[in-house]
């Protein structure tokens, strides 16, 4: 078993343990870029969907005219179909 007990050594060693940390560290970085960019995602949506509540909401101030009542009604599909959105 000489060789389980030097694997065990390496395993315990500082080499491997600071090689881990940098591993780590390295993973650590590349998920928070993709939490940002997650994050930058997330406020472009919901900066349309105001954009897209808002319009709505000075389309149905409007006299009620074909083409007003059609985009109001076209605007509401897309929203209600795309919740996320």
């Amino acid at each position: 078993m000489p060789f389980c007990e030097e694997l065990g050594a390496a395993a315990g060693s500082p080499f491997v343990r600071d090689m881990m940390i940098v591993k780590f560290q390295r993973e650590v970085d590349v998920l928070l870029l993709d939490e940002a960019e997650l994050r930058k995602k997330a406020k472009g949506i919901r900066s349309r969907v105001a954009e897209r509540d808002m319009v709505l909401g000075e389309l149905q101030h409007l006299m009620a005219f074909d083409s007003t009542l059609q985009s109001i009604s076209e605007l509401s599909k897309i929203k209600s179909c795309n919740p996320k959105i």
